[in-house]
């Protein structure tokens, strides 16, 4: 879809909102000359006076300023047009995309100041006008929302824009999910947009694993879990399986996981990942197992999983994290692949206790070493493949419009292919010393295009056709 530039009408205010373009343009629109038009941008609408004059045939919408202050739009951008079928007959703008979020303690919006920042500006390029903003900015009644864009040198710019089209989520935590005001909102917006609020909360790990047992396809992918109710199940689970992972059912970023190893009939070892480190020690019997796993789980909700004798490099288990993302016509995607290779002495891979991206291409060869070449490319393939076929599963079986996925996906010595967590909100860097900027612009954008495919706008103009998410450890 062409986008068009919304200008603003030189001159004195106007008594009334006047829409002016060339003839060509009208054309183009279908509209003829003369009379009124309903202009229409997000959640706000208002009629116009329309005016045809002789000029260049250039995708240019002027709009006097009372126009532009009625539908709270800045002058300059430049966005998708639909026309209205009438009577009356009208002219759809958009689309308007709000990234809802909380406000931050040291910055903006705290850790994710520097995705908003970054998809405020990429908006621009792709035809979306967007916006950050936090549960106090909404306007219900007035169908207006006090947004955020960032824009360069000038920095953070606050207005109020119109009610939008489509919201993406990025609240940070499950925390702030929790609080009140948060799920007033959260709840608000889910009723108002339907599907058009995407990503709309994380994932429960015990509750996303139920689901994907119904789905026969990714069971052979899912390792043996179980919740915990206390020693006994994890004695039983520990007979089975001599390493065992204990994870929060809410937990995130690798943090209150459990490494327990067997020593049977003497003891058990565990290691805890708490967020100033990694700490251990040992239990001798089921009544002191009893009482660490319960000091460490303060009360919170924990699964079981079976530990995984993942592929090594320089005796660092490494796992895959496969961003898949929605495009411009609403198919699952691959953006990003990489590995991730766990901390030296650590008990998770994720790169925020310590672990290290690395391109794929490097550590699937140094893993498999010994191995032929044709094997090397037969494990990346598959790889590729089936993040491809598991991100529409999952969706399915979770049952709610995901806009993207993180998928975590394990190698195993002898090439078995394991999925060890669903993310649905991925974190993703805005910078990358060893990737691609390109691809790392394109996990920024994509949600962007997206939500113009969700709000009914279709793919634009600049629109990257065919991309595809390549290594980088980004």
């Amino acid at each position: 879809m062409d986008l068009w530039t919304v200008g603003r009408l030189p001159g004195p205010r106007r008594a009334g909102p006047t829409l002016e373009l060339s003839a060509g343009a009208a054309r183009d629109l279908e509209l003829e000359p003369g009379g009124e038009v309903t202009v229409s941008a997000g959640g706000l609408g208002t009629r116009a006076t329309l005016v045809v004059r002789s000029g260049p045939d250039a995708r240019v919408l002027w709009a006097s300023r009372s126009l532009l202050e009625a539908l709270h739009l800045p002058a300059g951008i430049r966005l998708a047009v639909l026309r209205v079928p009438g009577p009356p007959r009208g002219l759809r703008l958009g689309p308007v995309v709000g990234i809802f979020c909380t406000r931050g303690r040291r910055s903006l919006f705290g850790g994710q100041t520097p995705i908003i920042r970054e998809m405020t500006r990429l908006a621009l390029t792709v035809g979306v006008l967007a916006f950050g903003f936090t549960p106090g900015g909404v306007g219900w009644d007035r169908r207006t929302v006090r947004g955020y864009v960032f824009r360069g040198s000038r920095g953070w710019r606050v207005a109020r824009f119109p009610f939008p089209d489509v919201v993406y989520s990025r609240l940070p935590s499950r925390r702030a999910e929790r609080l009140p005001r948060v799920s007033r909102t959260v709840e608000r917006l889910r009723e108002r947009l339907g599907d058009c609020y995407f990503n709309p909360c994380f994932l429960d790990k015990w509750e996303t694993y139920q689901a994907l047992c119904r789905e026969p396809r990714i069971v052979p992918l899912l390792p043996d879990t179980r919740r915990y109710h206390g020693p006994p199940g994890l004695l039983e689970m520990l007979d089975r399986y001599p390493v065992l992972y204990l994870k929060p059912t809410a937990g995130s970023q690798g943090r209150g996981i459990i490494r327990l190893v067997r020593r049977w009939p003497a003891a058990c070892a565990w290691q805890y990942q708490g967020a100033r480190g990694i700490r251990g020690g040992e239990a001798r019997t089921q009544a002191e197992l009893g009482r660490a796993m319960a000091r460490l789980m303060r009360g919170r909700r924990y699964m079981m999983q079976e530990g995984l004798d993942l592929a090594r490099v320089g005796g660092r288990p490494f796992d895959v994290r496969v961003l898949m993302q929605k495009d411009e016509r609403g198919r699952w995607r691959r953006t990003k692949v990489f590995a991730r290779l766990g901390a030296t002495g650590g008990i998770t891979s994720n790169i925020s206790t310590g672990g290290t991206g690395e391109a794929l291409g490097r550590v699937v060869p140094l893993a498999l070493a010994r191995s032929r070449p044709a094997r090397r490319r037969e494990l990346a393939r598959r790889l590729r493949e089936t993040a491809s076929w598991l991100a529409p599963l999952v969706e399915q079986a979770l049952a709610m419009n995901l806009g993207e996925l993180g998928l975590d996906i394990g190698v195993d010595r002898r090439g078995r292919l394991w999925l060890i967590e669903v993310n649905s909100r991925p974190w993703r860097n805005v910078t990358t010393e060893r990737g691609s900027m390109a691809l790392v612009r394109l996990a920024l954008a994509r949600p962007l295009t997206y939500a113009r495919h969700l709000a009914g706008f279709g793919p634009g103009a600049s629109e990257e056709a065919g991309a595809a998410g390549e290594e980088t450890p980004s």
